[in-house]
């Protein structure tokens, strides 16, 4: 896969203002307003709002808000909202 666009894999990944290079993987992962250069990997992972390179990885990882920069790592870790920081989690849903 090649090119400058965004890249959605799954069920209403990606769905709705999902900005250039932004990559959205898992069903309803990176699905509403999702910026350039946010990447949402797991199962409803970025599925609010996702700024500009947010990262958010695992099952529901920062799920309803994303500040710029911010990461979520692990199940459910920062799936609230999380600012310009890191959150992780290693507990179960």
């Amino acid at each position: 896969i090649t090119g400058n666009g965004n890249l959605a894999f799954g069920n209403n990944a990606g769905k709705t203002n999902q900005s250039t290079a932004a990559i959205a993987l898992g069903v309803q992962a990176g699905q509403t307003n999702q910026s350039s250069g946010a990447i949402a990997i797991g199962l409803l992972a970025g599925q609010g709002t996702q700024t500009t390179n947010a990262i958010a990885i695992g099952v529901q990882a920062g799920q309803t808000s994303q500040s710029t920069s911010g990461v979520a790592i692990g199940n459910s870790a920062g799936n609230t909202t999380i600012g310009s920081t890191l959150t992780t989690s290693t507990g179960g849903m």
